[in-house]
């Protein structure tokens, strides 16, 4: 029995090798398809530069159980620049890839909640599900949303540049926005989403104009925040989590514009862009903070803070 396990796993690698093979770099081979060899549960075995996926304790995304949350008293409110800026949409064979231009005349900066640092956004990475009930990659109460927004800055008050931050201590910090089919809508999604359709297949590329990411953001002012990776190769953990205690509402007709989208190129089209998530990751003893304060107590009397993702599910 052990002889065929090995055998296997011998030829499951030359399988794998065969495939990447084919392919330009690493950054190609990987999938979200949790039955291939390049899926998820892979990713740290057959690269080494990606062990920490495999071996790491602080990794993303994770399962948020709201009884666990830790009120922290002195999480302040976290702020974005409110400048819009030009930016490029991209499929890149995994999800929809949005990269804020760098030559902007103003760059956009997230600042305050639990960061010490400014960090300049980056990009934006858009992760959606086949249906309604999955596509976030975080879980709150082991419950998902249609879709998950995460928003990336790199610290530019310690680092020179994106590829520099990335593997450094306080790197990054990343806002993850949980999509909810509800009204009112985002205006400011739904005029991204026109672009969807120029972008239905990988290797396509459209430029934005004039995009305002805080009007991306919820109204409220509430948040959870924890430290984690980033949830594609090479599961870098030098990430700063915020999540909005608020769900982010968008159309029927944004998701279903989404989920046109292909893995392929147009002429090799193999399959919807869909499901395109890692799974949850253990906590690993890590603490999960929020300005959200369950309980106020005055003058004797308790109060319950109003969750939204508990209310909105």
């Amino acid at each position: 029995m052990a002889t065929l396990s090995i055998l296997w796993v011998i030829g499951a690698y030359v399988l794998t090798f065969s495939k990447l093979a084919d392919c330009a770099t690493w950054a190609e081979w990987w999938t979200y398809d949790r039955t291939s060899l390049s899926g998820p549960e892979n990713w740290g075995k057959v690269n080494a530069e990606w062990s920490i996926c495999l071996k790491g304790n602080k990794q993303s995304p994770i399962n948020i159980r709201t009884k666990d949350l830790l009120y922290d008293p002195n999480l302040r409110r976290f702020h974005v620049s409110r400048h819009r800026v030009n930016a490029s949409m991209q499929n890149n064979g995994h999800f929809v890839h949005i990269t804020i231009d760098s030559s902007s005349k103003h760059l956009v900066n997230i600042s305050g909640g639990p960061l010490q640092y400014h960090y300049h956004v980056s990009d934006i990475v858009i992760h959606f599900g086949e249906t309604n009930s999955e596509g976030s990659e975080h879980s709150i109460d082991g419950r998902f949303h249609s879709g998950e927004i995460q928003i990336i800055g790199w610290n530019s008050d310690i680092y020179s540049n994106a590829t520099e931050a990335l593997g450094s201590s306080n790197g990054l910090a990343v806002i993850a926005l949980l999509m909810k089919v509800a009204e009112p809508i985002n205006i400011e999604f739904d005029v991204i989403s026109n672009f969807f359709s120029r972008v239905k297949y990988k290797g396509q590329k459209e430029h934005i104009r004039g995009l305002s990411i805080a009007e991306l953001l919820p109204a409220s002012s509430e948040f959870m925040t924890y430290e984690g990776s980033l949830t594609y190769p090479g599961c870098q953990e030098t990430v700063t989590w915020i999540i909005p205690n608020q769900p982010f509402h968008v159309s029927q007709k944004d998701l279903d514009f989404l989920r046109e989208l292909k893995i392929g190129t147009s002429d090799k089209v193999i399959q919807p862009m869909v499901n395109n998530i890692r799974p949850v990751n253990p906590l690993n003893h890590r603490t999960v903070r929020t300005n959200i304060n369950f309980r106020n107590v005055s003058s004797g009397c308790t109060m319950e803070a109003t969750t939204f993702y508990e209310v909105n599910f």
